[in-house]
């Protein structure tokens, strides 16, 4: 109270400014040292002394201005001592690490409210600390426009006016012009620099000339610099720097080391980021499989169980839960089921198997759900795949049309239930990074330019280049649907029942599942069962909710058994 005091009569006609501003300076820095000694401070009055303080350094000939002087232009604003403002600044730095909101807040709008004037900005642009919050301040609040080109402008001047170094903090200049859109300030203050920021903003410069060699030696640089620093300051410059690295590589057709970059930044920014899907893209459509394995045997260790986070999806805490719930995985889990489920669908089985250590859940359990026999239910995932894929050899290799019959159909079964588990894409169209559920967030097509850059010739825009093109539409799943493993179940059930008497249950049986399998074929299934089966009491349920197991064992020798049954026919007749 001793420092409002004084501070509130300093300006009083009868007193003596200066002695009474001295004055509750030094009650303000004791109130500090008493509490520092361990006096009861239940009022936080030690963190308001460093804003009081650095109030008193804010005045002019008629008195301190605060808040609402500089709101509404007081005269105070038109006579503020430049020789004192720095401290004030300093003072409010040091309310902001003893953890105070309001010193942040007063700390922004002082800067703010500074940038605004020249002279001001010029006087502070002399100390390298004042000149460096007023970088910050640039750098950090460019969402109001006027203001933050205000501020950049006029710093920009007064560090040439002043003959500041290169290396003495234009780093922060460099880069809130780059975020400013002012290129030509950007590359005048990072041309320059030494400091892995300034080489950050020299690459990006090199990005947007489309020099890639000159971007690649300019991130390089500052890669070296950034490992040392960005853990202390803030963990996601070195995401972005390795994002932005991969694409880099990518577009010079260095598809491995693109990955390399993208996959450390992933690990980084953690599960479901920005980064996560782009190393997802490269990993699925762009690397070939052969490329995407020696990477992962190259960077990608298995994990145990525990460490994964994999989880059962047949029972956890005594509760169900459903195999389409994609648990969080950690990067090196994510990568690796990518791998598996894609060597599944290039029908690479034993290559797959090497790579399922990240998942040691059980199957889901839809098919007692929807009525069917539980004879899939129990597989592991392992089991799953070498179910699947001895369906498909058993479909090529039986000898008999109703044991080939009863493998597409059995393969054709594991698509539909576990499609998502074994084969769907990790991003675009079956989304697998999100489980599934969602059908957006994750859609990258080189092929799609939007933006500025949609305006070029397409001879200049060297980031997506044709080979990458070609890899993405050659990665591509067919069809290229939503869950584009339904289709393929369909396929199979086709399959199957091309192989059975169109007469018999099992055909009808057969495509009555299928029809249900929520797909675009549901009408061409149910017109095939009409033009070729026979009537059956489960005919009503096509396309809903058929469940009706197919008796292939009764199609054995159906040829037979139909012919005796003509023959005994005739037989009675002629009796």
């Amino acid at each position: 109270m001793l420092g409002k005091a004084y501070s509130a009569s300093a300006f009083a006609s009868a007193n003596d400014p200066e002695h009474d501003l001295t004055e509750a300076a030094r009650a303000f820095a004791l109130t500090r040292s008493l509490v520092d000694a361990g006096a009861y401070d239940p009022d936080a009055l030690a963190k308001a002394s460093w804003g009081e303080e650095a109030k008193l350094y804010l005045r002019g000939a008629n008195g301190l201005c605060g808040w609402h002087e500089m709101e509404t232009h007081a005269p105070c604003t038109t006579s503020l001592r430049k020789d004192l403002i720095g401290k004030a600044l300093l003072l409010y730095v040091h309310q902001v690490e003893s953890g105070s909101y309001a010193g942040e807040d007063s700390l922004r709008y002082v800067l703010g409210w500074i940038a605004q004037y020249p002279d001001l900005v010029r006087a502070l642009a002399a100390d390298p600390l004042s000149r460096k919050m007023l970088s910050a301040y640039a750098l950090s609040f460019d969402y109001d426009d006027d203001l933050a080109h205000s501020s950049l402008k006029n710093l920009a001047i007064a560090v040439h006016e002043q003959g500041v170094k290169p290396d003495d903090g234009t780093d922060l200049l460099a880069a809130a012009a780059y975020r400013q859109g002012q290129f030509d300030l950007a590359r005048d203050f990072a041309g320059q620099n030494p400091s892995p920021l300034a080489a950050w903003v020299r690459a990006k410069l090199a990005v947007r000339a489309n020099d890639t060699k000159a971007a690649a030696l300019a991130y390089a640089e500052a890669t070296k610099g950034f490992p040392t620093l960005s853990p202390a300051q803030d963990p996601a410059i070195a995401v972005r720097m390795q994002g932005e690295q991969g694409v880099l590589a990518l577009s010079r057709g260095e598809y491995v080391q693109a990955l390399v970059w993208l996959y450390r930044a992933a690990q980084q920014a953690g599960p479901a980021s920005d980064v996560e899907v782009d190393a997802a893209y490269v990993a699925e459509r762009v690397l070939s499989a052969d490329e995407l394995m020696q990477f992962v045997d190259a960077n990608v260790p298995p994990t145990l169980p525990e460490a994964s986070g994999a989880r059962s999806s047949g029972e956890q805490n005594g509760q169900a839960e459903s195999v389409d719930v994609r648990p969080v995985d950690p990067m090196p889990d994510m990568i690796r089921s990518l791998l598996v489920r894609r060597l599944i669908r290039e029908n690479r089985f034993a290559e797959a198997l090497t790579y399922t250590d990240h998942f040691r859940a059980k199957s889901g359990d839809y098919e007692s759900e929807r009525g069917q026999p539980r004879d899939l239910a129990k597989l592991t995932y392992e089991q799953l795949i070498k179910t699947y894929a001895q369906a498909l050899s058993d479909a090529k290799s039986r000898w008999t049309r109703t044991g080939r019959a009863e493998a597409w159909f059995l393969a054709a079964r594991i698509v539909r239930l576990y499609g998502m588990e074994l084969m769907g894409t990790e991003i675009r169209p079956d989304y697998y990074i999100w489980g599934g559920t969602y059908g957006w967030g994750a859609d990258i097509d080189p092929r799609s330019v939007q933006g500025p850059v949609a305006q070029q010739p397409p001879a200049s825009r060297t980031f997506v280049t044709a080979q990458e093109i070609a890899r993405f539409d050659s990665s591509a799943v067919k069809p290229d649907v939503r869950y584009h493993y339904r289709w393929l179940a369909v396929s199979y059930a086709s399959r199957a029942a091309d192989l059975l008497p169109p007469r018999s249950q099992a055909f009808a049986a057969v495509l009555c599942q299928a029809a249900g399998w929520q797909t675009d074929q549901t009408q061409a299934l149910y017109r095939r069962y009409v033009r070729e089966g026979a009537v059956v009491d489960f005919a009503p349920k096509f396309g809903n909710s058929c469940t009706v197991r197919p008796a292939f064992e009764q199609t054995r020798f159906y040829g037979l058994r139909k012919t005796w049954q003509r023959v005994r026919a005739a037989i009675a007749r002629r009796v």
